[in-house]
């Protein structure tokens, strides 16, 4: 977390530099009277492999809370589905003789991305009021349907059952975490942060997929729970209510701009994780330049995320 001035600082590192000037400065000193026995020990250093957490007083006087995008920000669904659709459908294309198509996992893959933009698109033009609810469970089952029924797949011959086609939906709830998302999410709970989730995925499907991913949010917060979706400005505001805080006190963690502009809209702080590969990238939004700031340090980012402590700066 960043000391006023907004310039994000790796405590681990700051602590152990402090403790040496300190013990130069009083083997130097001319009066210096070693510790009597009564004295407390000093504890021993940091382990260099695992930074400590912020100091408490810190927590408590800026961010209390991170709520966490999930899809994307903390596991990597796209190779997870791909693969998942791959199997499920060249078993049932080896049992059928309807037809002969074959497919690998670069279109397995580009089925992939066809079925997650259903969901954006099925999201973003819901009203609430108006729209009749469904839960993102269902709205995958209907939409994959609709997917391996049309004149690009070519696979409405092949017969899914409602099992099968479920199976393949369930897919969503086994998603593979990205490589610092368990440890980090630990990291913030050991920090004295509350963690929760804050996605559009329904309830059912969120913990079991944090189950499987090792995810140990301490809150499960779901679109579901308000009835409307992302980027509403009611599933923001409802999940700081839920967590018996302001917006100000919360930060939103995500991989989507769009899901952060929401929640920053709303009045929430906002840390940026661009997710490319196995690396990951911090960036956090600067007020007075009006963009999203890269960190170039990764101490200082790494200080900044789920991964560490996000920064300070009004955002």
């Amino acid at each position: 977390m960043a000391p006023e001035g907004g310039r994000s600082t790796c405590y681990r590192s700051g602590r152990q530099q402090d403790g040496r000037e300190q013990e130069e400065e009083l083997s130097s000193a001319k009066h210096y009277h070693p510790p009597q026995p009564s004295s407390p020990p000093r504890p021993p250093p940091p382990c260099p492999h695992h930074p400590l957490p912020a100091p408490p007083h810190l927590i408590a006087t800026q961010i209390r809370a991170l709520t966490f995008d999930v899809f994307g920000t903390c596991v990597n669904w796209r190779p997870s589905i791909a693969n998942h659709l791959l199997a499920a459908i060249t078993q049932k294309l080896t049992t059928t003789t309807t037809t002969t198509t074959t497919l690998t996992l670069s279109d397995t893959t580009r089925l992939a991305n066809q079925w997650r933009a259903s969901y954006s698109a099925f999201t973003r033009s819901f009203i609430p009021g108006t729209t009749p609810w469904k839960d993102i469970d269902q709205h995958h089952r209907d939409s994959l349907v609709e997917l391996l029924n049309s004149p690009e797949w070519g696979l409405s011959t092949c017969g899914f059952t409602d099992e099968e086609v479920w199976d393949m939906v369930k897919g969503w709830h086994s998603l593979s975490p990205w490589e610092d998302s368990s440890s980090g999410v630990r990291r913030l709970n050991a920090a004295g942060f509350v963690t929760a989730t804050l996605s559009n995925g329904n309830r059912g499907l969120l913990e079991e997929l944090c189950g499987y991913a090792g995810l140990e949010f301490g809150n499960l917060v779901s679109a579901e729970d308000f009835r409307v979706y992302k980027p509403a400005r009611e599933v923001y505001l409802g999940a700081c209510e839920r967590l018996r805080l302001e917006p100000g006190q919360v930060a939103m963690v995500a991989a989507h701009l769009g899901d952060l502009q929401a929640a920053r809209e709303a009045g929430m702080r906002t840390v940026y994780v661009e997710r490319k590969g196995r690396s990951v990238i911090i960036y956090t939004y600067e007020v007075n330049q009006k963009a999203w700031i890269r960190q170039e340090n990764e101490k200082e980012a790494a200080a900044m995320c789920c991964f560490g402590v996000p920064d300070s700066q009004p955002l």
